[in-house]
């Protein structure tokens, strides 16, 4: 039987997750034409933004899918971003709704719930308002407090519940759904304030320090970039996709049993059962050679070596290694590595296998390997040369 999950911590990130670049944009007010304060954006500029979006092949989502990533490794676009608007402003309905509609991107609004429909300094967009983009399947409501409070950290516990229970309570009787996520006005929070927030059910909570998602300590600390870093976010933005890698599990139980099958029309001799192992040998040997001196029952010639080492001696390999007899990772060489990224990288547990994309910039080292399998023992890139007429194979082929 396999050992119980443990009980994960509900606001724990996904170990894949932190694999990916995603970036969370963060804009206030939207105008027209002149800017009213420093933080506010024009309808041009925001223009220009998802123009650089678009040309770059960065793909907006949806706030949900961005948890679902975080919190499970669910997958996303290869270059996924996530558009936030903060403080429920008449220009975020006029002006930047419109302009999400015509680019189709959809985005995230954090809304105050006292301020709706009511003038501050500036103009707020209505309840009616908030419903019909709601409707569209554009915009994602979440929570931002009632009346704004510059410092959530300062509030006594009785005003602290309320901005934080109250704003989820109101969304959700006047939008008729669910709400789930909040971002912290001006970021500020700190253990007690977090602790209110999970009281109330939010699942996910949004900060101001700069950064990409996946980076974040937590999923009520989550990272945004103001709009003044759009280029960088656009430039960093990469998500990697591991986490619907299956796992092939091997009942080490099992006889070794020698089976002659016919898979896909072509005619195999198949050994299953028994235990798996690698051996990285200080030199090469034949495979008969390996099974004499390892006692193993059966052989399979491995991966593959690197071609400036080549001699009777080297057992330098193509892409990171590590075997059963050593026990210890050993990197590629990086100019290796870069060529053989999406090959298939075999990590092996105690009982099962499982193959991932080689990805050079994140697979480097043994603890980013262990966020893909905890209990790797063994791993080799896989089918670096496939040949077929003379001619190396494409990766989808």
């Amino acid at each position: 039987a396999r050992e119980p999950q443990l009980e994960r911590d509900p606001f724990a990130l996904d170990p894949l997750a932190s694999l990916s670049y995603v970036p969370s944009i963060m804009y206030h007010d939207v105008v027209a034409s002149r800017k009213e304060v420093w933080f506010d954006t024009t309808l041009a500029e925001l223009r220009q933004h998802f123009e650089a979006i678009k040309q770059a092949g960065v793909t907006p989502i949806h706030i949900d899918q961005l948890y679902k990533h975080l919190r499970d490794g669910d997958p996303l676009p290869e270059k996924a971003i996530l558009l936030t608007f903060d403080d429920a402003y008449l220009g975020l309905y006029e002006n930047a709704y419109p302009l999400l509609k015509e680019y189709n991107f959809p985005a995230a609004y954090f809304v105050q719930t006292g301020f709706v429909g009511v003038p501050t300094s500036k103009d707020h967009f209505t309840w009616d308002q908030m419903r019909e983009m709601d409707a569209s399947g554009l915009i994602d409501f979440a929570a931002h407090t009632v009346n704004h409070p510059p410092d959530l950290r300062v509030l006594e516990d009785a005003r602290l519940r309320r901005e934080v229970f109250d704003c989820k309570t109101k969304l959700e009787e006047e939008l008729g759904h669910p709400i789930d996520y909040f971002a912290y006005p001006e970021g500020n929070r700190d253990e007690r304030v977090m602790q209110y927030l999970a009281e109330a059910g939010y699942l996910m909570s949004f900060t101001m320090d700069p950064g990409f998602t996946g980076q974040s300590p937590n999923l009520l600390e989550v990272r945004r970039f103001n709009q003044f870093r759009i280029t960088e976010a656009i430039i960093g933005a990469k998500t990697i996709n591991l986490s619907r890698s299956p796992d092939y599990l091997l009942d080490v139980t099992q006889p070794l049993a020698l089976t002659d099958e016919v898979i896909d029309q072509v005619r195999t001799l198949t050994i299953r059962g028994g235990r798996a192992a690698t051996v990285h040998a200080e030199r090469r040997y034949e495979v008969s050679t390996l099974a004499q001196r390892y006692q193993a029952d059966a052989g399979i010639n491995g991966s593959f070596f690197s071609i400036p080492w080549i001699n009777s001696a080297s057992n330098i390999m193509v892409g990171p290694v590590m075997a059963a007899n050593h026990k210890t990772f050993i990197p590629g060489r990086p100019e290796d590595d870069k060529v053989v990224r999406g090959r298939p990288l075999v990590l092996m547990g105690k009982d099962r296998v499982r193959f991932v994309p080689f990805d050079p910039d994140t697979m480097t080292n043994l603890a980013s390997i262990q966020k893909l399998m905890p209990d790797v023992t063994d791993l080799f890139v896989a089918g670096l040369w496939l040949v077929k007429d003379g001619q190396a194979l494409s990766q989808a082929e």
